[in-house]
């Protein structure tokens, strides 16, 4: 049984004995040259928003048109995505890839280069991760009067 061994801060130490929180990430995975942090919960759910606000819609425009026949999932579940509490499922992710054309490497990985062109929403949404694009002003609902006559 072989053993396997990372170098972390200058010392070499047992994979196996490690805690998963523990475990050293290297700064770029070899060959790929992505940083390990994009896969983040954080960081998805900061792509997520980044395509929705470059789209122009709310979160529940969004799943509105995320919806499909067979699956859907509600404003909380995409809230929940968005705010890093969660990761979308990977069939949850492939509607939103086919409702809003930009790619699951684009979703999952970062690439930006899977971000469709079309309508220049490439920029706007590099634009809003870069803090140059402003968030969509909300609109405010009426409260309802509820006195009876």
């Amino acid at each position: 049984m072989s053993t396997s061994y990372i170098h972390n801060v200058g010392k070499l130490q047992d994979w196996k004995s490690q805690k998963w929180s523990d475990r050293a990430i290297p700064s770029r995975i070899p060959g790929m040259g992505i940083d390990p942090g994009a896969y983040s919960r954080k960081e998805i759910g900061r792509r997520l928003e980044a395509l929705r606000e470059g789209m122009g819609l709310s979160q529940v425009e969004m799943v509105e048109l995320c919806r499909s026949d067979s699956l859907e999932f509600t404003p909380q579940e995409w809230n929940n995505w968005e705010s890093g509490r969660q990761r979308p499922s990977a069939k949850k992710a492939i509607l939103i890839a086919d409702a809003t054309g930009a790619g699951l490497d684009y979703i999952f990985r970062a690439i930006e280069s899977d971000l469709p062109a079309r309508d220049g929403l490439a920029t706007r949404v590099k634009a809003y991760l870069a803090g140059k694009l402003e968030k969509l002003p909300r609109k405010r609902r009426k409260p309802e009067n509820r006195r009876r006559a």
